[in-house]
């Protein structure tokens, strides 16, 4: 028999704040602790975060895996990530006006942000926010002693599947980034290379890590079969995608036996 996980949207502040020290835990340790903002409550919290969906997998209630899906900031303001960050002083209070950040030039997605993004990326994202809603993956984590294939496919469905619900009944791209050992696995799942891009520095040259961007249509209408019939998710996924999605949307988490 195997363990029985949980995956859902992490809502609740406790939850949240725990959500954000693993995060800091698992970088500081982990050849991505450039992207961690050094700070006394051990807390990896960015300005992302509050236009942030939270999603994770859960093990006798404990979080096992983690991913982030990041909204346009003109659509969405995460208030109890807004509180967590404020009642530990990683924001600052002049930053805010009631429900509202003070953007100062920063970056819409965290792709974005990164110094050494190429220029096509970032025409990418141009030209399909024209169209279509975007929203990016990131801060993807598994605890050690659950890292695995079959646990880490699980975890792709699943955010899979909390995009569409995210996207709604709109027509989204998806992005997120990866490294070049990890592309062939979200090609099973229908995602494909930017165009006109190539493995590129996340910050500058002198780093030795990489990050591949890749694209994922999914496109989630009321229906949500025909929102999968237009998405990129290869057909022969579609079944098992569409009972979690069903699941999902009828009690807000999916049971998971892995």
């Amino acid at each position: 028999m195997g363990k029985h996980f949980t995956f859902k949207e992490i809502i609740d502040q406790v939850e949240l704040e725990k959500a954000f020290r693993l995060r800091y835990e698992v970088y500081e340790k982990s050849r991505m602790q450039f992207l961690l903002r050094p700070n006394a409550a051990k807390i990896d919290l960015d300005i992302f975060d509050l236009h942030s969906r939270h999603f994770g997998i859960f093990y006798n209630n404990n979080i096992a895996g983690y991913i982030r899906v990041v909204i346009d900031r003109k659509s969405y303001f995460n208030t109890t990530v807004a509180s967590v960050g404020l009642e530990n002083n990683v924001f600052e209070a002049r930053k805010f006006i009631g429900n509202n950040y003070v953007y100062n030039g920063e970056a819409n997605f965290p792709f974005l942000s990164y110094a050494g993004v190429p220029h096509n990326v970032k025409a990418f994202y141009i030209e399909k926010a024209q169209c279509f809603s975007i929203i990016e993956a990131s801060r993807l984590i598994v605890l050690e002693q659950f890292r695995g294939h079959k646990f880490s496919i699980t975890l792709i469905e699943c955010a899979i599947v909390a995009g569409m619900h995210v996207l709604g009944s709109e027509i989204g791209i998806a992005v997120l980034d990866c490294s070049a050992s990890q592309k062939r696995v979200y090609q099973l799942f229908g995602f494909q290379t930017l165009p006109n891009t190539s493995e590129y520095y996340v910050l500058n040259s002198d780093l030795t890590i990489r990050a591949l961007s890749l694209s994922l249509s999914l496109s989630l209408f009321l229906s949500l079969s025909l929102s999968l019939s237009l998405s990129d998710v290869p057909p022969k996924l579609h079944d098992k995608i569409q009972k979690m999605s069903d699941e999902f949307e009828q009690t807000l988490q999916i049971k998971l036996e892995l």
